[in-house]
């Protein structure tokens, strides 16, 4: 499954995952300023209009893009009106913070009061279609998906959707792996780069399997070689290494 011993960039530890429930797009409005009610500096709007002015409801996350040499994320609010979000942007209810981007999601923190204490929660915002667009996913892109979801679910320690993106054949072995002590963080510190990688090349191997190859930047370039296979309404993972590109 992986090699012990390799070194990479470390994934976000969250706390847990949640999905947006929020019943309706919602808009706030600051307090009025009057006397013995001033303004506050932290307050809605204090760090980029989508802070704490609306609920997630109220957006659309529409896709990745490239902004400069930073990965970016294009969102829509209601009205038509468009954002380009960057890691640690603040977005939506409970001072929602922008904490990782992929290609078909975005994963936030907010903060929320459960009891007497204030702890954290992520929320997924999903990636939506455009009004009269088809909601269809092309071959190409249900296999790229695979990536998207492997990172999500160790971002989320999510063990049970990790499993599950592995071919019945591949899962016991990638089960005990994790049950060891640190196989998660682990598995995380070598999947981590991933985050930044671009897609080299797409290759068919035979009848619904194929071969994806990443390549992942920096002092030592890696190369990460995916071996897919076709599973009914999705694709699973046969095999995943790692090379070091001379």
């Amino acid at each position: 499954m992986m090699k012990r011993g390799l070194k990479g960039a470390s994934l976000l530890v969250l706390l847990g995952t949640s999905l947006n429930l929020q019943a309706a797009c919602q808009h706030f409005s600051a307090p009025e300023i009057k006397p013995g009610n001033p303004p506050t500096y932290d307050g809605m709007g204090a760090f980029g209009p989508l802070h704490n002015t609306l609920s997630l409801d109220c957006l659309r996350y529409l896709g990745q893009i490239e902004a400069g040499k930073r990965q970016a994320a294009l969102v829509e609010d209601d009205k038509g009106n468009h954002y380009t979000l960057r890691v640690g942007s603040y977005l939506g209810e409970n001072n929602g913070v922008l904490r990782a981007i992929f290609p078909d999601r975005l994963l936030i923190e907010q903060n929320v009061v459960q009891g007497e204490q204030q702890v954290s929660r992520e929320v997924a915002l999903l990636r939506t279609q455009k009004k009269g667009q088809k909601n269809r996913i092309s071959e190409s892109a249900l296999r790229r998906q695979v990536l998207s979801d492997l990172l999500f679910a160790l971002v989320t320690k999510d063990k049970a959707q990790l499993l599950n993106l592995y071919v019945p054949t591949e899962r016991k072995k990638a089960a005990q792996y994790l049950a060891e002590p640190g196989g998660l963080a682990l598995l995380q510190q070598y999947y981590g780069v991933l985050n930044n990688s671009l897609l080299d090349t797409e290759k068919k191997l035979g009848e619904g399997r194929w071969e994806l190859t990443y390549l992942v930047g920096g002092k030592t370039p890696r190369r990460f070689r995916f071996v897919l296979q076709r599973d009914r309404d999705r694709y699973r993972i046969v095999k995943a290494e790692q090379f070091t590109v001379m």
